[in-house]
């Protein structure tokens, strides 16, 4: 395996590479670590590449100039201050977005600063945000001042030297009152120069590479997501398209570099997301791609041209290609073909094409980086994500279906545990969201549980995304119902094929998941032995009252469209009203400084359960959020999960 970019880095940065210990059991500690290296980038000109990596245990920047194949320079933040995310702009330089922790919180958090610098580390600066006035005394250039917002970046804007595109989003009033502003930001001198302001609040711009605003999406206080678009003549912005959860008339995704075509999703005349493309100038419309079944999800777009080279399918991932004869949709077949049966990615390409960055993983690799020379089509391995994990000592993910007991398809993943006998001890693993989707993909969570011995089941259910609007749109309003049903009938199934012993099954979650995995106790004490909880949502009415959902437009239109207006309802479909029937132990995790779903949850759950002579324990941290960030307590959850899971499945070590 070559290890060029690995030994550029750990020889300036020696404490950012690990590797595992032989061993043919994974150990927690490296399942769950943190990745050595994250977010690996190109610059346009295929000069430099970048990663995050861990400097002195926070997260920082690490270049290697990869003309020279010498380490260029390596960048972090003092103090408590790490990088959350970056990206390359212009040629030489990296557009930085900072975090930080503080004493009381683990999670670090986010005020929407910006930062620039040099390839090579040079003048790294504050270029927006509340900071950036206090390094620019003494100059008689003019400075821009401190902003009190957070920003976004909108366009590079390749062919300007000096400026970036950016949005303003204001302090003031909150995100209910969150108007961005549209501004031309000097990378050198910092100063704003405004350009327009947003139709609707906290509203996201598409513009043209060149920086032509065209359109606006944001939504409203009815959760339905308003598209605006923009005439080029300097007009008013003027609504264009209603999205909600009955379907998509009009979702933009971008548009080619000449602002002539712009692409879009929409479901209009069918049930599935299909891509279209519309002329700016004459206002038609061409239907791009269609799939009889399935929903488009992922576009992917030639990031110079703006062109759409292909289409991503919804539930299998599969690729159609739209422009097989392009030099990117070459090297994507070429890789196709090199990496069977692995998730590829395109990260970057050069300006000239000569160069792409690509990512490749699978259900038992979190990821590896190789860099592709188009003119040679020879592919090199730069890095993998973590050193500490071992795809040969990984298990194998298999896609499963079946069908729920009102006929409807449901899609999943089943991952056989090692050394497994007929019908061995099973965890339902259920997935956040609700609306997201359990992918065929590494999960440190499956592959723990699978090592130790349990099988995984995961299951999209109802209301999950990327399966069609219609499947998502059909777990709307069934919280603790249909969604719930969708979970049991899959246990039911999963026993049924012989794949679990009826006798030791245990559901677990974290979010909407640990929510499920309590529902499921409620409504099924025969089926589950017992109930793992992390971050999980207890009390629908306190989530009506309490959390950060609460402070999005959308916020309380969302909780009426998921869950209705009937408090009565609310107290049937709330765990911590339920605990009569339950029987099986529970575990409940949380996070002190949850804001997402307040510990509040879990205080009532386990006073619940105990009140009504429930088995209950419990693992609390204070300084944790919406799930755990810091290591040291990922293993902590791990471990004490695995020890509950053993004593009430009977798993004997």
């Amino acid at each position: 395996m070559p290890r060029q970019f690995i030994a550029l880095i750990a020889a300036l940065l020696p404490w950012t590479v690990g590797l595992a210990a032989d061993s043919s059991l994974p150990k927690v500690e490296d399942l769950f670590a943190d990745y050595a290296y994250k977010q690996l980038r190109m610059s346009p000109d295929a000069r430099y590449l970048a990663a995050m990596v861990p400097i002195e245990g926070r997260d920082g920047l690490a270049v290697v100039d990869w003309s020279t194949r010498k380490l260029a320079g390596a960048m972090r933040f003092s103090g408590n201050e790490i990088v959350i995310s970056y990206e390359w702009i212009k040629d030489l330089n990296l557009l930085i977005v900072n975090g930080e922790t503080n004493g009381w919180r683990d999670t670090p958090v986010t005020y929407g600063e910006l930062f620039v610098a040099n390839a090579d580390g040079s003048d790294f600066k504050a270029i927006y945000g509340y900071r950036t006035g206090e390094q620019q005394t003494g100059s008689l250039v003019k400075r821009g001042t401190a902003t009190y917002g957070r920003a976004a970046l909108i366009s590079d804007l390749p062919s300007d030297p000096h400026n970036v595109l950016i949005a303003s989003y204001p302090w003031n009033g909150g995100l209910e009152t969150s108007w961005p502003t549209v501004y031309r930001l000097d990378i050198r001198t910092s100063v704003q120069r405004r350009m327009l302001r947003a139709p609707i609040a906290n509203a996201e711009f598409l513009s043209t590479r060149e920086g032509d605003i065209r359109f606006a999406i944001g939504t409203d206080r009815d959760d339905t997501l308003r598209i605006f678009e923009h005439l080029p003549d300097g007009g008013e912005w003027r609504p264009i398209g209603l999205n909600s959860v009955e379907g998509y008339e009009f979702l933009p995704l971008g548009m080619t570099a000449d602002g002539k075509t712009a692409y879009y999703l929409s479901d209009k005349g069918a049930a599935n997301l299909a891509l279209y493309a519309l002329d700016l100038k004459s206002r038609e419309d061409s239907l791009l791609y269609r799939h009889e079944t399935q929903s488009v999800d992922d576009v992917y777009r030639d990031p110079h041209s703006g062109e759409a080279l292909w289409a991503v399918l919804g539930s299998d991932r599969s690729i159609v290609y739209l422009k097989p004869d392009h030099p990117v949709s070459q090297v994507r077949r070429m890789l196709d073909t090199a990496f069977r049966n692995q998730r590829i990615a395109i990260v970057d390409v050069s300006r000239d094409y000569g160069t792409v960055l690509v990512s490749v993983a699978s259900d038992r690799n979190p990821g590896a980086w190789y860099l592709v020379d188009v003119a040679t089509k020879r592919a090199e391995l730069l890095v993998s994500a973590s050193d500490r994990i071992d795809p040969d000592q990984m298990l194998p993910v298999t896609e499963i279906s079946l069908k729920a007991r009102d006929g409807l398809s449901l899609q999943g993943f089943y991952t056989k545990p090692r050394g497994s006998a007929a019908k061995p001890p099973m965890v339902l693993l259920a997935h956040g969201g609700p609306h997201a989707r359990d992918d065929w993909e590494f999960n440190p969570e499956v592959q723990f549980l699978a090592s130790r011995g349990y099988a995984v089941l995961q299951v999209n259910f109802r209301g999950s995304t990327g399966l069609g609007r219609p499947f998502e749109v059909a777990g709307r309003g069934e919280w603790g119902r249909s969604m719930q049903d969708d979970l049991t009938d899959a246990t039911r199934w999963a026993i049924g094929e012989g794949l679990a012993d009826p006798q030791r099954i245990c559901i677990m979650g974290t979010s909407y998941g640990g929510y499920a995995a309590l529902m499921g106790v409620v409504r099924e004490p025969e089926l589950y032995r017992c109930a793992i909880s992390i971050s999980g949502v207890s009390d629908i009415e306190v989530l009506f009252a309490e959390g950060d959902i609460l402070d999005q437009i959308s916020g309380k239109a969302y909780l009426r469209s998921a869950l209705g207006t009937d408090s009565a309802q609310w107290h049937e479909r709330s765990p911590s009203r339920q605990v009569a029937t339950i029987r099986a132990p529970v575990l409940l995790a949380h996070g002190g400084q949850d804001t997402r779903v307040p510990i509040k949850h879990a205080k009532l759950m386990e006073g619940a359960l105990k009140k009504a002579g429930k088995p209950v324990e419990t693992l609390y941290i204070d300084s944790e959020g919406h799930g755990f960030f810091k290591l040291e307590h990922r293993v902590q959850l791990y471990q004490r999960a695995l020890e509950f899971l053993d004593r009430n499945l009977a798993m004997q070590r």
